[in-house]
């Protein structure tokens, strides 16, 4: 499956955004890059539409300022992007 918009991630201060084309399992986490889940977002099936998610630092639990990678599953099929915070 693939998303029918561009996933377009930003952990902190600004909104994730994706497009599901068909209802799909979603798992929607945060990485540090020592590959330590810092925050699942969402995990669970969705229906087809347009989703937005905005976190801040605090509520990602992001101490640190530095590389985190986002990583949206959708029915098995993976697209992460590397993010500054």
């Amino acid at each position: 499956m693939t998303t029918r918009s561009k996933f377009i991630p930003t952990p902190c201060g600004s909104s994730s955004l994706y497009t599901l084309p068909t209802s799909a399992q979603v798992d929607f986490s945060l990485y540090d890059v020592s590959g330590r889940k810092v925050k699942t977002v969402v995990r669970q099936t969705q229906a087809a539409r347009q989703y937005q998610y905005q976190l801040t630092a605090q509520e990602a639990h992001l101490r640190r300022p530095g590389l985190y990678v986002v990583v949206l599953e959708l029915d098995g099929h993976r697209i992460s992007q590397k993010v500054l915070r």
